[in-house]
């Protein structure tokens, strides 16, 4: 057995079905231990991941397919033994789990590969297999490792399902079965009818591939949706399709490049539970307003019952007025509830996300319920759920809610249960009871157990703690922005400001708070800003706050070679530092804006003028516009200097006459259209060529230029279309 850990750091070139492969791994190892995990991690959120290497070993004659499994718990456990427990199941040592073990789960997932066809899995030269699996969770990390060898023989193509002959059974009786019964019956049923042998639809496993059922024929199982559509009166669309691009996003379908299906009969269940199931659960008589009574407002606490209410008032709003919010399942799709209407189904999501105020946001919600073709009832929680959770959502604020708020109730003034609240949100000092916040130790606590404090909450503490130097040593080191809000004593005390910059910087960052919001006695210590610039260049940070410093620093020839080394420039230092040459040569070396705060004396030197005008070039040639407008203007006549704007001059011109400008207000640097002999002659050129497509680039570049009110370009621009 290799040693090596999960996740593989370097992986050799893999077939191109690794990427569906390593999804239907995880699929069917996650339905053997999905229920499991639930019923062991109780109220924990968990998840997994499956990764595939491949990996030759000729001094063995092996072909190794090493496949990783990982768990990662969403949160903590209370002592290790809960955690031990959770991994002893996980990696198949609880003997209450023999499914679980490795010589268990590594056949049926070699088996389940095998019996795919995916480019690089049926019919393979794998002879040894490996299952690896990993568990974390908060700061418990468990590595476990197990290995399966096949040996070196070829691997078998799976095919043990049992065909026989098929009762055919008629409409009727079918509607009467289960929905599960009922797909199964009908994949069995459209085998007959296309003369196939017929699975026996007693012995189809819910994670059997239906591809696998249907011999392997591409047509033939992307035609089981046309005709189970059929079977339900509904058009063959596809938006009513499980095979369909526009369903999703879901890991529950993955085609590979040649389009072959590959889908569990458990995923046909249940989809179609969710888009034709609820006939038989909607109410016969139409609903009244009255009956959709709704709480005013939904947070945490009825989230899950009020987002059906919400669902069904919006569908009766839109005259579906028969859908019970106590009778329609989590997997019902939206669009079925909307009696296979797109656009009232479009409707209810939108109005779904209005009411939590997410419609507008810009880049859109964090979430993939609006970018779903069908979304079931289950996402629409879900999304609630989400919105509900973000502390900074406009909703919440807009209701004054927050999970931290909720979770606290009426017990934000018990030790304990603050604690366990603010140690899993990470926040909510806030919320606790005023004598909670003022209480030393309690604080301090829970700032050890890495409770975040924003700017809200340093307003909310007392202002005794913001004087405590054992409270506020803590709240800089974890974010030096607090340094804001503590007392005005503390914010004076140089020997204590040393004690925490130092412990800062072994820690973090200090750009977190800008160098002008610090005490003015401390930017004016030398010692204590030397400190700050070698923190910041050990950090290979940078530093652009020099005309905070004190008057006597901006003299001080030491203080600014460390803010040059900081991407700093000399814009803010006294004569005594912008004449000393030394400096200036740094400075231009650093970058050419420099130029302009040296004294007089040192501009005419020509050792400076030759390094200023070489170091121009070079940026020039890299970045013409970012350079130019800091440039000098007697340097910009300099022959060679003027030679680089006259190029990029002819440039820009000829990618408008050859039409490779897509945006000209974009395309083209800001320096040149704001030049009026260039824009004079790139009108012309759009005239003459008849590049109507830059006009608009044109109008909205003088939008935005100091040219907008030129006459002369002003009266062409008229003329011009």
């Amino acid at each position: 057995m290799t040693n090596k850990l999960f996740p593989p750091s370097k992986k050799r070139e893999i077939p191109l079905g690794f990427k569906i492969a390593a999804t239907e791994v995880k699929r069917v190892l996650d339905r053997i231990f999905d229920p499991i995990l639930k019923e062991n991690l109780k109220d924990l959120k968990f998840s997994t991941l499956v990764d595939l290497e491949h990996e030759s070993l000729p001094d063995e004659n092996k072909e190794l397919l090493r496949i990783w499994y990982s768990l990662e718990v969403h949160g903590e456990f209370k002592d290790k033994k809960e955690w031990d427990k959770i991994t002893d199941i996980f990696y198949g040592y609880d003997e209450k789990y023999p499914n679980l073990k490795d010589s268990k789960i590594v056949p049926v997932a070699r088996d389940y590969l095998n019996m795919m066809d995916i480019e690089g899995y049926n019919n393979w030269d794998y002879t040894t297999f490996e299952i690896r699996q990993s568990a974390t969770a908060g700061s418990n990390e468990i590595i476990a490792l197990s290995k399966f060898d096949a040996g070196n023989e070829m691997l078998p193509k799976a095919d043990a399902l049992d065909f026989s002959e098929y009762n055919k059974i008629d409409r009727d009786e079918l509607l009467k079965l289960s929905h599960e019964e009922l797909i199964k019956n009908l994949i069995s049923l459209y085998a007959s009818e296309k003369k196939l042998a017929i699975p026996n639809p007693k012995k189809i496993k819910n994670n059997d591939v239906v591809f696998s059922l249907l011999s392997h024929d591409d047509a033939i199982t992307i035609g089981l949706v046309k005709f189970i559509s059929n079977f339900f009166g509904v058009p063959d669309h596809d938006d009513y399709n499980p095979l369909s691009e526009k369903y999703g996003p879901s890991i529950n379908f993955c085609f590979n490049e040649n389009r072959k299906a590959v889908i569990f009969v458990q995923d046909y269940i249940d989809f179609y539970e969710g888009m034709y199931g609820f006939k038989d659960r909607i109410t016969e008589n139409v609903l009244k307003e009255g009956d959709l009574k709704q709480e005013k407002i939904i947070d945490l606490d009825n989230y899950e019952t009020e987002v059906k209410y919400l669902i069904c008032k919006l569908l009766h709003a839109l005259k579906i007025k028969n859908v019970d919010p106590k009778k329609i399942k989590m997997t019902d799709n939206i669009i079925m509830l909307a009696n296979y209407n797109r656009t009232i189904a479009w409707s209810t999501i939108k109005s779904i996300m209005f009411n939590f105020d997410t419609i507008g946001m810009i880049g859109g919600p964090p979430t993939d319920f609006y970018n779903q073709t069908n979304p079931t009832v289950e996402d629409a929680i879900d999304f609630a759920r989400m919105i509900l959770e973000d502390s900074g959502s406009s909703y919440n604020e807009k209701h004054d809610l927050n999970i931290v708020k909720s979770e606290l109730k009426n017990k934000n003034d018990n030790e304990d249960h603050a604690k366990e609240v603010l140690k899993k949100h990470g926040y909510g000092i806030q919320y606790i009871s005023e004598r909670l916040r003022k209480n030393k130790n309690f604080i301090i606590e829970l700032l050890k157990l890495g409770v975040s404090v924003d700017d809200q909450e340093m307003l909310s503490l007392d202002d005794v703690l913001k004087d405590d130097k054992e409270v506020v040593e803590l709240l800089i080191v974890k974010n030096f922005y607090n340094y804001k809000y503590i007392s005005s004593n503390l914010k004076k005390d140089k020997v204590f400001f040393k004690k925490v910059l130092k412990t800062h910087f072994e820690k973090a960052e200090f750009p977190s708070l800008t160098f002008d919001d610090l005490d003015e006695s401390l930017r004016n210590d030398k010692e204590i800003v030397i400190n700050i610039l070698n923190g910041l260049i050990e950090k290979n940070s940078y530093f652009h706050d020099s005309h905070s410093l004190g008057s006597n620093l901006k003299k001080d020839k030491e203080i600014a070679k460390k803010v040059l080394q900081l991407e700093g420039n000399l814009e803010d230092f006294d004569k005594v530092v912008t004449s000393d040459k030394e400096i200036a040569l740094i400075a231009l070396k650093n970058d050419p804006i420099n130029y302009k705060y040296l004294s007089e004396n040192l501009k005419s030197d020509s050792e400076i003028l030759n390094i200023y005008k070489e170091n121009v070039i070079s940026k020039l040639n890299k970045k013409f516009e970012r350079h130019w407008g800091n440039l000098d203007e007697k340097i910009k006549q300099e022959p060679e200097i003027k030679k680089i704007y006259d190029e990029k001059y002819k440039h820009y011109l000829t990618e408008i006459q050859v039409g490779n400008i897509d945006h000209f207000e974009f395309d083209i640097p800001r320096i040149l259209l704001e030049d009026k002999n260039f824009f004079l002659d790139a009108i012309k050129i759009i005239k003459e060529d008849q590049l109507d497509q830059y006009y608009d680039g044109v109008k909205s570049s003088l939008v935005m230029s100091e040219l907008a009110n030129d006459d002369d370009i002003t009266k062409i621009i008229k003329k011009f279309k």
